[in-house]
């Protein structure tokens, strides 16, 4: 890892093993706090990828804890999530259509998730920004990189807490027809 103390920045470069298709990277404010996770899907072509990122570490932080399932009509081993993460200063009063249309809506990312193969959980963080009082969360399974074709997909809307370092965690079972 390369510092840059006068930019703030921090960059890193390496050579991950032939077919890998992910690349997780964990960003921790000190050792031993959670820090925030970031999922990125590598070029097809393998070809090099360059992913820029900015987190303000003294945002609010979201973590999910969630454990992913696959219903048993579904056939693929390894189910990858994306979620799909909204941010409103104020919770909307109209909540009707798509949540990028709702006012106040600022996206605060789309990050994909690999669960572990064998708790099947998630850990994936995010930083809001400071005047967040309200989020909303799609959740929807990647047909891209397993077997499907998953119908099911979540969604759910949540005050944000004053404070920073707060934490989701249930349990999420998608459908394949």
């Amino acid at each position: 890892m390369i510092v840059d103390a006068v930019l703030g920045t921090w960059s890193f470069s390496g050579i991950v093993p032939a077919g890998t298709t992910m690349v997780s990277f964990e960003l921790k404010p000190s050792v031993g706090e959670s820090g925030v996770v970031q999922t990125f899907v590598l070029p097809a072509d393998g070809s090099d990828a360059v992913v820029t990122f900015d987190y303000d570490l003294a945002a609010k932080q979201i973590t999910f804890y969630d454990r992913m399932h696959s219903g048993p009509s579904c056939v693929a081993p390894t189910l990858i999530v994306g979620y799909e993460v909204w941010s409103f200063v104020t919770e909307p009063l109209d909540k009707s259509g798509d949540p990028s249309t709702w006012a106040g809506a600022v996206p605060a990312g789309v990050f994909t998730s690999v669960p572990d193969l064998t708790t099947r959980s998630v850990l994936q963080s995010l930083h809001l920004p400071p005047d967040a009082t309200y989020m909303y969360v799609v959740l929807r399974p990647s047909a891209l990189h397993t077997a499907g074709p998953w119908i099911s997909a979540t969604s759910f809307g949540s005050a944000v807490e004053p404070y920073t370092g707060s934490g989701l965690s249930t349990t999420f079972e998608f459908a394949c027809p």
